[in-house]
């Protein structure tokens, strides 16, 4: 049967990407050395017109959901810090062995 692929052929393994949400740790972090719940930060963002909830902010800190450029500007505001303390101190710097 020419043509036809077989079903066993195995996949090449992939190494695994890193995380795309590279700020949701970062946002549990400051969210609690500041004393708030994921609910009362949600709270927070509703009052400033940002509709998030408790669930979607765990999501967000799991690193499951993205946080748009939009929400971080508005969540940044709300915990009156800058919005470069989300990022790895590292985020957007080559690595040692891709500097020439």
């Amino acid at each position: 049967m020419a043509g036809k692929a077989s079903s066993t052929s195995k996949i090449p393994s992939r190494k695994p990407a890193a995380p795309a949400n590279v700020v949701g740790a970062h946002l549990r972090r400051i969210r609690s050395a500041q004393g708030l719940t994921q609910e009362q930060l949600a709270a927070r963002c509703q009052v400033q017109g940002l509709n998030l909830t408790r669930s979607t902010l765990a999501k967000i800190e799991a690193q499951v959901r993205l946080l748009k450029a939009c929400e971080l500007f508005i969540i940044a505001k709300i915990l009156k810090v800058p919005m470069e303390h989300f990022y790895p101190d590292d985020y957007g710097r080559p690595a040692p062995n891709e500097i020439m």
